[in-house]
């Protein structure tokens, strides 16, 4: 799979002290979905204080996040309910650091990294969430990408 977009994702519930991410996988992979693996190709959680980036499913494989763009997307869902709250500084930098790499690898335009509802505007979802300013993401994502990867201004 060649990626031409990265789809930003919230998971809707608030972020736990532990791992969520494999909670997410077993509601994925459990009845009534029984998908083979998590729908997403990366995840950004808070584990015990620490940032973490999880591996879901592989950046080759096709993903189940997006439903008019798992064949060409990378999906990263960031733990949390974005709807009232921004997410923390912590976990929107490991975003933008993650989504930058992503794009450079890729050769995907910064304008290609959208959240879920942009990507597939008739689903009823809020994700990323309603308090997750997309213009503002890919705007951090632009700047850190001049600045690490040399792209032009």
């Amino acid at each position: 799979m060649k990626p031409l977009f990265v789809v930003i994702h919230h998971s809707k519930a608030k972020d736990r002290s532990t791992l969520d991410w494999q909670g997410i996988r077993d509601w994925h992979i459990g009845p009534p979905n029984n998908w083979t693996d998590i729908g997403y190709n990366f995840g950004i959680e808070m584990v015990k204080g620490q940032v973490e980036v999880l591996i879901g499913r592989m950046p080759t494989e096709r993903g189940a996040h997006c439903k008019s763009l798992n064949g060409k997307s990378w999906g990263i869902c960031i733990v949390g309910d974005f709807d009232a709250d921004r997410p923390s500084v912590a976990l929107w930098d490991t975003a933008v650091r993650l989504v930058s790499s992503l794009c450079d690898l890729g050769d995907i335009p910064t304008d290609q990294v959208v959240g879920h509802r942009e990507g597939d505007p008739n689903t009823k979802k809020s994700c990323p969430g309603n308090a997750f300013d997309m213009n503002a993401f890919r705007k951090d994502v632009f700047t850190y990408r001049v600045k690490h990867s040399g792209m032009k201004a």
